[in-house]
């Protein structure tokens, strides 16, 4: 950690003396700094880090296709006033040559998908961590081709759109926040997570369609009548928090300690309640999705904490694992003694 932290410093002290923000590129222990986003990808190389700094960047469609870390400064207004948040306006296509790779603290005004074919879609060892994806998440290249990939981790992100899974192999979500379908998936863990999306007919157009064989705990689901959908079977439901009035075993499923029939004005302390019959309850930063006192996922987790995303010893955090800039002052000009007045205060992060 003193190793990033130190890092961490001189990348600030560096982009301090610039009046625009840039990327900057960590490579074996040299940084230098790039104006755009495509422009510190194309430099890169493998096991480079990359800081993005706050502001927002139009980078069109960017692949990458080596193993690289990427730190934004965070998605979230409230965390990230000293900056701003770390907005990247376009799309990102992770492909083959990425094993290893990790995104965190970007907001992606755009869409991300694990290749380009089924050529360049596997990809292994890959961490989403701590993100925003505005559009869809396909962990293949469109979410529906089957991919080798495997042991991907998507860790306390949100994501707006769809989310389909290509049928990745070891995929562990934990901690999100999910404003559409969740389709595609066998084999996957989801633990601790919120599922939006909500449709009030007794039609297959529901929150998950081919989820098969996967373990859901701790999660709060919103749909009308969930499982009567297409090909969701085999998967164990254990301490997760449903609207609907679900009897387990159903069409296949099966599962324990689940709450059932909880209206969604008595789950969180600050959220959308007023959807309309064929749409998903909004998702906003201004949201609380802290459970509400009297919520009955309150310390009804398998570990005994809440269910939802602030659940367990490690719950939901917004800023990346990196250094956090809590305060920023930088003068405008250097002073009668020609020196440049520059007030940074960072806070380490323990995760």
């Amino acid at each position: 950690m003193k190793k990033i932290y130190l890092v961490f410093i001189l990348v600030v002290t560096c982009v301090a003396n610039y009046a625009q923000p840039y990327f900057a590129l960590h490579h074996e222990g040299e940084i230098n700094l790039y104006e755009s986003f495509g422009e510190v990808i194309t430099n890169s190389v493998d096991n480079d880090t990359i800081y993005v700094p706050g502001g927002g960047f139009s980078i069109g469609t960017v692949t990458i296709d080596k193993k690289l870390t990427i730190f934004g400064v965070g998605y979230y207004p409230d965390s990230c006033k000293a900056t701003s948040i770390s907005n990247l306006i376009g799309n990102l296509r992770i492909c083959t040559g990425a094993d290893g790779g990790m995104v965190t603290g970007l907001n992606i005004t755009g869409y991300v998908t694990f290749g380009t074919s089924t050529s360049n879609q596997t990809i292994n060892n890959y961490t989403i961590k701590r993100c925003r994806i505005t559009s869809y998440l396909y962990l293949s290249y469109n979410g529906s081709a089957n991919t080798e990939s495997t042991n991907i981790k998507i860790y306390e992100s949100v994501v707006n759109g769809v989310i389909y899974g290509g049928y990745a192999n070891s995929v562990d979500v934990a901690h999100c926040i999910f404003g559409s379908y969740v389709n595609n998936f066998s084999g996957a863990v989801f633990r601790n997570c919120i599922m939006l999306f909500y449709y009030s007919y007794n039609s297959h157009y529901k929150v998950f369609n081919s989820v098969s064989n996967c373990a859901f705990e701790n999660n709060i689901i919103l749909d009308y009548n969930p499982f009567n959908a297409l090909d969701i079977a085999n998967n164990v439901w254990n301490n997760n928090l449903f609207q609907y009035n679900v009897t387990f075993p159903v069409n296949g499923n099966d599962g324990e300690n689940n709450i059932v029939g909880q209206a969604i004005s008595t789950i969180f302390v600050n959220a959308d309640v007023s959807t309309s019959s064929s749409s998903s309850y909004s998702y906003t930063t201004s949201y609380d999705y802290t459970l509400a006192e009297e919520c009955l996922g309150k310390n009804a987790g398998t570990d005994g904490t809440d269910m939802g995303v602030f659940g367990t010893e490690y719950p939901l955090k917004y800023v990346p694992q990196n250094p956090h800039i809590n305060f920023k002052s930088i003068n405008n000009k250097i002073d009668d003694s020609g020196i440049l007045n520059i007030e940074v205060q960072v806070s380490s992060q323990e995760r």
